[in-house]
């Protein structure tokens, strides 16, 4: 328990922010939670602009969102996550 609450209060943002190689980051979005991807949500918004606005000093980062799925992306869309990775490392 007092690991999981130290990594919780653990802000890497500054030491993340000084990576200089080309970095993957992939993000869920489910649309029962945030709205239709083809629709402009205030939630959906949120989570596009959460994502964007935490990694907008980071050099050569490119940004995936992964849609139909909740907090663990390998499990709830495997095909679509190694996709990505694969097409990134293309």
């Amino acid at each position: 328990a007092q690991a999981l609450y130290e990594d919780a209060q653990t802000d890497l943002r500054p030491q993340i922010l000084s990576n200089k190689v080309k970095t993957l980051v992939l993000y869920a979005y489910d649309p029962t939670l945030y709205g239709k991807t083809d629709q402009k949500t205030p939630a959906g918004d949120y989570m596009e602009t959460i994502f964007k606005a935490g990694y907008k000093n980071m050099p050569d980062v490119t940004l995936v969102r992964i849609d139909n799925s909740r907090h663990l992306i390998m499990f709830d869309q495997p095909e679509v996550m190694h996709k990505a990775i694969e097409d990134f490392l293309r």
